[in-house]
């Protein structure tokens, strides 16, 4: 079924399109059902999350998330359970400046934010380094790494050449990649030879 100027979403319409005096737009897709089951799968307006044009979506029995995009806020990202789509919480956007979850404002390329002691942020604005990774480390550790397989853990180079290494077994080598022993530092510094 087709419908033009119908009241969305409780309608027997499949397919409906319609406009309102005050210059909201949609066109919606919809399950089969009527009265208050005919919940909209997929409907796309304008004017509708604030100032912002939306596309919605949904399931038989609640609006799950929207997307909505305007000049000022960017592109937003929200999801929920409930008989109103504006219920939804954000969960990412993506402004001139980056993508953020878990927050509006990324402050680089990626944000993702858990609190001001706790978010990874890739290429920021301003801050530490090109990857900065802060968090609070009272029950979790900073950074876990774990191999299933032979090849070394961590490698770090400077320019193309390999200054760090941590092997399978546990060795460090600094300035080497041959360790014979839990540490072995290599080059031509003071402790270049030493083996732990």
């Amino acid at each position: 079924k087709f419908g033009v100027g119908g009241t969305p979403p409780y309608t027997s319409d499949i397919l409906g399109a319609k406009a309102t005096t005050d210059g909201d737009v949609s066109f919606t897709f919809r399950n089969a059902s009527t009265g208050t089951s005919a919940r909209s799968i997929l409907n796309i307006e304008s004017f509708k999350v604030g100032s912002k044009a939306a596309i919605q979506f949904g399931d038989t029995n609640y609006y799950t998330g929207y997307l909505s995009v305007d000049s000022s806020n960017g592109m937003i990202f929200a999801l929920g359970n409930s008989a109103s789509f504006l219920n939804s919480t954000e969960q990412m956007r993506l402004t001139s400046t980056g993508l953020g979850i878990g927050t509006s404002s990324p402050a680089g390329k990626l944000d993702v934010y858990q609190s001001s002691s706790r978010y990874i942020r890739a290429y920021p604005s301003s801050g530490l380094a090109d990857l900065e990774v802060v968090t609070n480390n009272n029950v979790q550790p900073v950074f876990a790494v774990k191999g299933t397989g032979t090849a070394d853990l961590i490698r770090a180079y400077s320019g193309s050449t390999q200054v760090l290494t941590l092997d399978s077994s546990g060795n460090l080598g600094l300035g080497t990649t041959t360790m014979t022993r839990n540490m072995n530092v290599g080059g031509s510094g003071a402790a270049a030879g030493l083996s732990l």
